[in-house]
């Protein structure tokens, strides 16, 4: 008889997660969704096997916040499918003055971003005085920030259809602004854009010279050269690999955990395990911001360019 042990299915393993105690029921959902499990019965009945929630507060949104139109609502079917508005520039809203203070994060306003598109490309224009976009959708400016609507349905196995059903995305930001996501999309680039936060869904990201994030990437992977100078600040990925570049003048504290992926880390920083996890931590100048790290069946790679010396 064989007697070799039957390899487990992409499911099977992150129930076995699960199971272990290893990743939260939060984790396994979005695990499951980025493989196209879209039974949520089922998520229930995995966070009941658990022990850890009943069927009716696991159920997607039942137990969250209300958060971006893009969500899906299940008492009220799939989001309704925006009217298309041309994204003239000269008919843009203008930027609003300038008032005393900056946000957290250092920026003097935020672009949100909501629905879905195919591929996304974000950069930022010094000449811009409010938010430009070629595609689908619709800005509405709300005070100092803006907000732009894209039209989106949920389909099960949405990635797969998500190219052909909604074209490709281009916004440029006035200089200054941070982006606020909270979209379902193909690959994304974001260059230039300093502070970042809320939700990406999707393939892979790339973004470029961040210096601030409050961001969660579900699905793909993703790729980042960012500058940390300041506050606090968290990126939770999940189901991708991960690969991060400090850029030389990062004042940063690191501190992360990694479930079911290896960690590479710059000289200088240390690792430790705790349970199922990696766990590390590493300090780049003398520490003023603060990063904290999740990262979820995935690997992850983290690289800290040094000074150029004076000589």
């Amino acid at each position: 008889m064989n007697d070799a042990p039957i390899p487990l299915s992409e499911r099977e393993r992150i129930q076995a997660l699960l199971d272990a105690g290893r990743i939260t029921p939060e984790d396994a959902d979005l695990l499951f969704d980025a493989l196209g499990d879209g039974d949520e019965g089922a998520t229930a009945e995995r966070a009941v096997s658990a022990g850890n929630k009943s069927p009716t507060s696991t159920a997607r949104g039942a137990d969250t916040p209300s958060g971006p139109a893009h969500e899906r609502d299940e008492t009220s079917g799939p989001a309704p499918h925006l009217t298309p508005t041309p994204p003239p520039a000269p008919n843009a809203p203008p930027l609003p003055p300038e008032v005393k203070g900056e946000h957290a994060s250092g920026v003097r306003g935020w672009v949100k971003l909501t629905g879905g598109c195919g591929d996304l490309h974000v950069t930022v224009d010094p000449d811009l005085k409010a938010p430009t976009f070629t595609g689908e959708g619709e800005v509405e400016q709300q005070g100092r920030d803006y907000h732009l609507r894209t039209p989106f349905e949920w389909k099960s196995n949405w990635l797969a259809k998500l190219r052909s059903a909604v074209g490709n995305l281009e916004v440029r930001l006035p200089e200054g602004y941070g982006l606020d996501l909270g979209l379902f999309a193909g690959d994304g680039t974001i260059q230039g854009v300093r502070a970042l936060r809320g939700k990406f869904t999707g393939g892979d990201l790339t973004v470029e010279g961040a210096e601030h994030l409050d961001l969660n990437v579900t699905s793909g992977d993703v790729t980042m050269t960012l500058r940390p100078l300041r506050g606090q600040q968290q990126l939770r990925a999940t189901s991708g690999d991960v690969t991060l570049t400090f850029l030389a003048g990062s004042d940063v504290l690191v501190s992360g955990k990694a479930t079911a992926g290896s960690v590479d880390l710059p000289q200088g920083f240390t690792r430790g395990r705790g349970f199922g996890t990696a766990e590390f931590s590493g300090v780049l100048g003398e520490g003023r911001a603060k990063l904290e790290l999740r990262l979820i069946a995935g690997s992850a790679t983290l690289r800290a360019e040094r000074p150029q010396s004076s000589r």
